[in-house]
């Protein structure tokens, strides 16, 4: 599983993602391949080190960019990776908003997590490996981290809702939650048989 962290601007990386938000600023490279600054466009081109690659990523107009824009920029940059062990993304760096940091971030962070779950527990042919880690630069690491336990937890609910009926049993699904708890640090209680018809949970009766 990737794992998605706080990161500083110059750590090397092999994709690095930087948010526009106007298409004179970047490269003639990129524009000559279209790249308008618009809101979620990603026009990838050799990094200057010629190791890296760089995503050109369109936040839109200075100033309108709003949590759903830093979301829609994070799922598009994530999508057009390719293969890359690491990843880092630049774009709550931008200055061309109102935002504050640790807004950026969060939703840079929530939607970059989602954008990379897959469920392929059963697929007999496997898509390109995902990365091994991407950054996140802006600081506000509490922010960062929240943004990760919402989206984790909203992996995990999707995880439970693509399992088959046959592998998710009333006993494996016990067992999820309660590994997902004790991950979590918090406390669960599996109630079975007649402990729970005591608490009045009638449609659980057989």
């Amino acid at each position: 599983m990737t794992v998605v962290r706080a990161g500083e601007p110059h750590e090397p990386a092999d994709v690095v993602a930087r948010p526009w938000h106007c298409a004179a600023e970047a490269s003639p490279f990129a524009r000559r391949r279209g790249f308008l600054a618009k809101e979620g466009q990603v026009v990838a081109e050799p990094a200057e080190d010629g190791r890296s690659v760089l995503l050109n990523v369109g936040l839109g107009p200075a100033g309108s960019a709003t949590a759903a824009v830093f979301r829609q920029a994070a799922a598009a940059a994530i999508r057009a990776v390719g293969p890359a062990r690491t990843v880092r993304l630049d774009l709550a760096l931008t200055e061309g908003t109102a935002m504050p940091a640790a807004e950026r971030v969060r939703a840079v962070t929530e939607r970059a997590r989602l954008a990379l779950y897959r469920y392929d527990t059963f697929r007999s042919a496997r898509p390109l490996p995902p990365p091994v880690e991407v950054r996140v630069t802006g600081g506000a690491p509490e922010a960062l981290l929240e943004a990760l336990a919402g989206a984790e937890g909203t992996c995990l609910a999707r995880d439970l809702v693509n399992s088959p009926p046959g592998v998710l049993t009333p006993a494996s699904f016990a067992h999820r939650i309660e590994a997902a708890a004790a991950e979590a640090g918090l406390s669960c209680e599996v109630y079975e048989g007649p402990a729970s018809h005591s608490c009045g949970w009638r449609v659980l009766r057989p």
